[in-house]
């Protein structure tokens, strides 16, 4: 089976190095798939899961925003956070969800901190998927 580098950090370091088949990630405009052999490729990432397969292991998580390189035998994440299951109980998760929906109702849409609230709430509605 072919495969390929992954990387992740975080601005606290590096969270992962592992050679994969396959990566499945949520971009600015849509989700895609990575395989070796995969065109040269650089986009922007939304908050949403990111999962990997490998010969020796698979995993999902939830990257908030940043940005990947793939070329011919690596992809690179540079992401704000990474979040997996067991960093969360349901029920924070649940009320994470709950406050953010809260506050959206009163958001004035014009404010910046509203993108900042949207990107949380994503986050977590991603992180209430996994």
């Amino acid at each position: 089976m072919s495969e390929f580098n992954l990387k992740v950090s975080t601005p606290e370091g590096e969270i992962m190095n592992e050679m994969v088949s396959q990566v499945v990630l949520e971009t600015s405009q849509g989700q895609i798939t990575l395989l070796p052999a995969h065109t040269n490729y650089t986009t922007i990432l939304g908050a949403g899961v990111l999962l990997y397969e490998g010969s020796s292991a698979s995993d999902k998580f939830v990257i908030c925003g940043g940005f990947a390189n793939f070329t011919e035998d690596c992809v690179t994440i540079l992401t704000d956070s990474v979040d997996k299951k067991e960093d969360y109980s349901a029920e924070e998760v649940s009320q994470k969800l709950e406050d953010l929906e809260e506050k959206l109702q009163d958001a004035d849409f014009l404010n910046p901190e509203t993108k900042h609230v949207l990107e949380q709430l994503n986050r977590y509605r991603s992180v209430s998927e996994l």
